[in-house]
């Protein structure tokens, strides 16, 4: 499991402020990480990753039970990343498969809203050590989605108006 140097754990990923209205579709969604120590990288991996079915993810906490008692998503997706080998390495070999059936799920529910929290939590066997938030390199998160169409009306909104080359037209303001 992702670590910082110990293995076997259930680690917890959370991502602020997620600009996706409720509503949208999910079409893609990657976790990038970067390698902390590549000695403990190596060997087989086998993790399985949910996404915490939630609303609004709270923050993660030092206390017993905290990430296996939150309210997970019935999808789960599994990813067996291959040997980290290079310090601070972050591409291809660090990112997740899709996980876009994981936020999807999120994001389907009603108490889902813009500039809401994401959480993701990893278990399995084996072992990919990370740069985190404490580390000072913490992962990121590309999620691509179709946004659905307002159906309000946008108030406060201005558009300048644009005539073609040698028309000329006087605005309300006596401008052209």
């Amino acid at each position: 499991v992702m670590t910082e140097s110990w293995s076997n754990q259930t680690i917890g990923v959370r991502f602020e402020n997620i600009q996706l209205p409720q509503g949208s579709i999910i079409t893609d969604a990657k976790i990038q990480f970067s390698t902390k120590d590549p000695e403990d990288s190596t060997g087989d991996s086998d993790l399985n990753i949910r996404g915490e079915l939630s609303g609004n993810a709270a923050p993660f906490q030092e206390v017993n039970d905290n990430l296996s008692n939150r309210p997970l998503t019935s999808g789960v997706v599994n990813w067996q990343p291959v040997e980290w080998l290079l310090d601070d390495e972050k591409g291809d070999k660090q990112r997740t498969p899709d996980l876009s059936v994981l936020i999807q799920e999120v994001v389907d529910q009603n108490s889902w809203e813009l500039g809401n929290a994401l959480a993701f939590i990893i278990t399995g066997e084996g072992q990919r050590s990370a740069n985190n938030f404490v580390s000072g390199v913490p992962p990121t998160i590309t999620i691509q989605a179709e946004v659905p169409v307002p159906n309000q009306a946008i108030t406060n909104i201005y558009i300048n108006e644009v005539s073609p080359n040698g028309t000329d037209f006087t605005d309300e303001y006596g401008g052209y």
